[in-house]
């Protein structure tokens, strides 16, 4: 199985800004840390599709978190990471969100697929709960 998460991006700016596409998105040891296994892969169940945000408005996206423990430990080599380190659509600084889950450490064979994803941007806060 797998677990769906809200990531909201909040336009805390003093004038609108565009987002469009897939956020960078991958676990990593610690905001100053290493990267554990390997980055999001894109989910294309949502087509991409620009958000404007005006200061203080929400858009979203959805983080699927695969059980590691659906893979043989030897592929995987389970791992908890401890945080998520995000680069919103077409910006250059990353963004840490404290984030505990188990995660694969090892980079799985492509026919497996991959233990996080994420999907394009969409308008309004996302809600917990929530599939893509």
């Amino acid at each position: 199985g797998s677990t769906y998460y809200p990531l909201n991006l909040t336009n805390h700016s003093g004038k609108s800004c565009y987002l469009y596409g897939y956020p960078g998105v991958s676990f990593v040891t610690s905001p100053s840390g290493s990267q554990v296994g390997a980055a999001a892969s894109r989910n294309p169940a949502v087509a991409p599709a620009t958000v404007v945000l005006a200061p203080g408005q929400t858009a979203h996206v959805t983080v699927q978190v695969v059980d590691a423990m659906n893979y043989s430990k030897s592929d995987c080599k389970p791992v908890t990471a401890h945080w998520l380190k995000i680069y919103p659509p077409g910006q250059y600084g990353a963004l840490y969100v404290k984030f505990t889950a188990m995660t694969c450490s090892a980079t799985l064979p492509a026919k497996l697929g991959s233990p996080l994803s994420v999907d394009a941007v969409k308008g309004g806060a996302g809600k917990p709960g929530g599939g893509l």
